[in-house]
């Protein structure tokens, strides 16, 4: 409420002060007294169905709901799922700030630009940059620090963020497996998912049935399940607004991550995924549920 509103409110309706005082001459009981100290000045109720919205930066606030269609298979049943996501420092970064932080961040870098030259300043920078889609410049900026700070893992790894969300996935490749390069712990390890990943995308948009003959995971074998779990909860849980709702590469890589869990549990729980985000692996996850109900597990993968 801005100062003139309020001054126009006072004009037309009693300060709480003047109802105690009434309340007092009317001599009524101790407990009306204290109700009319208890009322708020200006209390505004809000109307039935009226929109909430945040108090910084006046966004809606909506309750997304989604409709998974999900295959009747007989004696299937879709577990409930509930995907742990990874801990804010071993995560990509993430859409986590609003739109007017990130620009703020960058028009205080343009202005003090000769104060902000270090690694870090510029990383920071071209972290903003990214988040405001903004990737033709991030990628310009992330070049020239290559440049001068040769060999960091923040470059690499954020080069291929601004080269994949801008379409150019080979690029965005090369510079992933070059992070990994880099630092093989980042990440706990898993960046090895994100380049096997874009590889398959690169590889299904140059051969639409490439996924009939080949898998996400190949050339990842030797991986444990705990290994598997722990990748697609960093690179993929933490990412998916990122992904399709349709996207055969990511139903593959729940199908192939959910025929290697020793734990029928574990191993529902991946074939149910794979169905929301796709129907590539369905007649698979079919047969790979009668032949698990016939005998021992079988361990064989496409």
């Amino acid at each position: 409420m801005t100062i003139s509103a309020g001054i126009t409110c006072m004009k037309h309706s009693r300060h709480p002060f003047f109802w105690r005082v009434d309340a007092l001459r009317a001599g009524l009981g101790l407990g009306a007294v204290i109700l009319a100290l208890a009322a708020p000045a200006h209390a505004a109720k809000p109307k039935k169905g009226q929109e909430l919205e945040t108090p910084s930066v006046g966004i809606p606030v909506t309750t997304p709901t989604v409709d998974l269609a999900t295959p009747e298979i007989p004696g299937f049943s879709m577990p409930v799922i509930a995907p742990t996501l990874p801990s804010v420092e071993n995560q990509a970064p993430q859409l986590n700030a609003t739109r007017r932080g990130w620009e703020l961040k960058v028009a205080d870098h343009v202005r003090n630009r000769a104060m902000r030259s270090s690694h870090a300043d510029r990383i920071e920078y071209a972290e903003a940059l990214i988040h405001l889609e903004r990737y033709d410049d991030a990628i310009e900026e992330l070049e020239s620090i290559e440049e001068k700070y040769p060999d960091a893992y923040s470059n690499a790894h954020l080069l291929g963020i601004a080269q994949e969300l801008s379409g150019n996935l080979p690029s965005a490749a090369r510079w992933f497996a070059t992070a990994v390069e880099r630092d093989p712990d980042a990440q706990e390890g898993t960046g090895w998912l994100r380049v096997a990943m874009i590889e398959a995308h690169i590889a299904v948009k140059s051969t639409p049935g490439w996924l009939k003959t080949h898998s996400v995971l190949d050339g990842c074998a030797g991986r444990s399940e705990a290994e598997l779990v722990r990748a697609v909860q960093v690179q993929v849980e933490g990412r998916r607004d990122f992904f399709r709702a349709d996207d055969p590469v990511l139903a593959d890589l729940y199908f192939q991550i959910g025929v290697r869990m020793s734990s029928s549990e574990e191993r529902n729980k991946f074939f149910a995924l794979s169905l929301e985000t796709g129907s590539l692996r369905q007649r698979d996850i079919e047969e790979q549920l009668i032949v698990r109900a016939k005998g021992p597990p079988d361990t064989q993968t496409r």
